[in-house]
């Protein structure tokens, strides 16, 4: 007589079981050409200066492209009367040259191009356009005066006005801020031992004694720069 037990499959917590056979064509289709070829070193990363973006400084950029995207706009509805000419050019150029500074400040591209030195850059950049557009403000306000009742775009007058003039603080506010990244200290604290000891240029721009030990880059994005 069979024994019953021989025939019944004993149960065992440890068994595993055999991967199962495979199918009739196991050869995945082939990729297409140039797809599924990349290595991971192969992939071009975009650093993204999330200090940057967190800071009042992105703010104000952030603004002052805004406000100047505004303002060029509408000056633009009344070229040809008075000088607006003029105050278009101004308020156009240094827009565009706001959008280059806030570019390579995002994407890390300073540290890329490391012959500039962009705390002097942007206190300079800061300066001249204040100046450029108050002088602008100015113009517009004293053109909008004689001509706001003799032609239909008046409103566009009165809209670039105030917001040349509200980018005229705003721009007069990053003196103040960039002069503290450059210097360390505001513009009207006194020259003292420790000036500079805060400066995010003199930390990250400047040279410095070389570290004793060599530390391996981290594995992943960090909070101050991420990679998209």
């Amino acid at each position: 007589m069979d024994n019953p037990a021989m025939d019944e499959p004993v149960y065992d917590p440890a068994y595993t079981p055999s991967q199962p056979p495979q199918a009739q064509n196991p050869d995945p289709a082939p990729a297409a050409h140039g797809q599924g070829d990349q290595t991971p070193a192969d992939i071009v990363y975009l650093p993204v200066n999330m200090r940057f973006l967190k800071s009042i400084s992105c703010a104000l950029k952030i603004f002052e492209l805004l406000f100047g995207l505004i303002s060029w706009s509408c000056v633009a509805c009344c070229l040809g009367i008075g000088a607006n000419v003029w105050v278009f050019l101004v308020a156009f150029l240094i827009w565009l040259y706001a959008i280059a500074n806030f570019v390579v400040f995002t994407f890390c591209l300073d540290r890329k191009l490391s012959f500039v030195h962009w705390g002097w850059e942007e206190l300079i950049f800061n300066s001249v356009a204040a100046v450029l557009i108050l002088s602008a403000a100015i113009t517009e306000s004293v053109v909008a005066s004689d001509y706001y009742y003799y032609y239909s775009a008046g409103s566009a007058f009165v809209a670039s006005c105030v917001f040349l003039w509200f980018n005229t603080i705003l721009y007069s506010a990053g003196i103040v801020f960039s002069f503290r990244k450059l210097k360390g200290r505001w513009p009207w604290e006194g020259h003292s031992t420790t000036a500079g000891a805060g400066s995010s240029w003199s930390t990250e721009q400047q040279s410095h004694p070389p570290p004793t030990t060599v530390e391996a880059p981290p594995a992943y994005p960090t909070d101050d720069v991420a990679k998209y």
